[in-house]
């Protein structure tokens, strides 16, 4: 063979490889401009840098089925087994009886049914499945109407930025999966483990959207509902483990939520989150009575018992200055401060996001004081829910699951006396059953305030800007 000729062979072959290197899958922009693309979803990296606009069209989901599911989703589900499954699944608890669990089962897999979109072929093909399908029906039907923020921002809007966002797609599906998990518990490993699968995509794709801030900021809303089902699917799976410690993914995903609100405060007021994006909490107050000044006294008890002040006293201080004058309204009369059940509960939700870095390590660390104040949180909350049946499935395991495990952690280590309170409301929730009439007496033992609020939200009317998260004691 010539000269000339191994060397064109060389460059033939040079060519060859250099061809194979590039991207089959790569994003439209990069296709476009013929570059390496690294395949990064929601965004390649390429698109992060130049802020372009990052598509692959080999996911994105058929014509058909995309008319379907817009459909579907702002069609009047009518008919008495959607609202059947809606009632169960509002009261989706797990005191609820056989036959009612059995009742909602039925309900859910006759809708799953009914709703899943002419699509699913095209669907299995592009890495759905059909489970996927049955999952989005499931979320679209029942459970978008017992979110944060209601059925019609989660049907209408929230599904249809799904379809441009990976990441907000898979924590749908990982919500919808959820439920089903809940109303099917003969189905749990099946629908924990298809969960866990969506919770992982949505995480990984996640994190690679929050390395850009132009993508975040011209997808806001698409961000802050993804954050949002994360919340709230972290609520729905509690974790205490001593033995195991590790950041606790509700208080991180809350602490998520303030700093994109607080790092975009030009797209916030305009979301359809926006009332929930508010950054808002009630004034907060020195306790004078009550659980909250027992509190207050767990923390000065460290000075006369070493001498010295607790040197993590001016963040237990600041946090149960903010979370006392909320207590105190809750178990007063008029009920719950004034303040409709649910609108309290969105409250003591967006609470979590103003809790300062150095007590969130605290509670990540279980330490003692931090975890027992925590435990006070979560008995407030457990009162307004046991007097309020009327939803949020994944708001109502945690807090009874928290308490005792706190209680029994903080006994071990000689900390047990400032857990009566808590445990007291827990038992008491426990007996209740539903009737506002029967912590009366409770009202009467913890609270010595009896004036009432007088405004529509009562409590809450008292709340006002807080742009910081809660400032440590001076």
């Amino acid at each position: 063979m010539s000269s000339s000729a191994r060397a064109a062979t060389k460059g033939k072959e040079t060519r060859i490889r250099k061809s194979l290197g590039k991207s089959q899958r790569a994003c439209s922009a990069c296709l476009k401009k013929h570059t390496k693309c690294d395949e990064s979803r929601p965004q390649c990296l390429k698109c992060i840098k130049y802020s372009r606009v990052c598509t692959y069209g080999e996911t994105d989901p058929s014509k058909e089925w995309q008319r379907n599911i817009l459909t579907f989703n702002t069609r009047d589900l009518s008919g008495e087994s959607s609202k059947k499954a809606s009632e169960k699944s509002k009261h989706g608890t797990h005191s609820t009886t056989d036959s009612d669990s059995s009742e909602a089962t039925t309900v859910s897999r006759r809708q799953e049914t009914s709703c899943v979109p002419r699509g699913v072929p095209a669907l299995a093909g592009e890495g759905y499945s059909g489970r996927d399908v049955q999952a989005l029906s499931h979320f679209a039907a029942v459970t978008a109407g017992d979110l944060i923020g209601g059925e019609r921002i989660w049907t209408q809007e929230g599904i249809q930025l799904a379809f441009t966002n990976d990441f907000l797609m898979h924590a749908i599906l990982m919500t919808g999966t959820s439920h089903l998990q809940r109303l099917n518990p003969e189905t749990h490993q099946d629908y924990n483990a298809l969960s866990t699968k969506h919770l992982h995509h949505s995480l990984r794709a996640f994190r690679i959207a929050l390395s850009s801030p132009t993508y975040v900021a011209n997808n806001f809303e698409a961000v802050v509902a993804t954050t949002m089902l994360f919340m709230m699917q972290a609520y729905n799976n509690p974790i205490f483990d001593p033995e195991n410690p590790s950041v606790d993914a509700l208080l991180q995903h809350c602490s998520g939520l303030f700093d994109i609100i607080r790092f975009h405060p030009n797209q916030a007021p305009f979301t359809i989150f926006q009332p929930i994006c508010l950054p808002r909490l009630v004034r907060a107050a020195m306790p004078d009575s009550g659980p909250a000044r027992g509190l207050v006294e767990m923390i000065e008890s460290h000075a006369l018992d070493y001498g010295i002040p607790d040197p993590n006293g001016k963040f237990y201080m600041g946090v149960i200055k903010s979370l006392a004058p909320v207590i105190d309204a809750v178990i007063s009369r008029p009920p719950f401060g004034g303040a409709p059940p649910n609108a309290l509960l969105l409250y003591f939700v967006r609470w979590l996001a103003f809790l300062p870095t150095e007590f969130v390590m605290l509670v990540n660390s279980y330490d003692p004081k931090a975890l027992i104040i925590m435990a006070h949180y979560y008995a407030v909350v457990a009162f307004v829910l046991s007097n309020w049946k009327n939803g949020w499935w994944w708001l109502r395991d945690r807090p009874e699951y928290m308490i005792k495990n706190i209680a029994a952690f903080v006994d071990s280590r000689g900390w047990g006396v400032w857990m009566k309170w808590p445990l007291l409301l827990l038992q008491f929730c426990q007996k209740s059953d539903g009737s506002l009439g029967q912590w009366s007496s409770l009202s009467k033992t913890h609270s010595d305030d009896t004036g009432a609020a007088e405004t529509e939200m009562g409590i809450l009317a008292t709340v006002e800007r807080h742009a910081r998260k809660i400032a440590a004691e001076e």
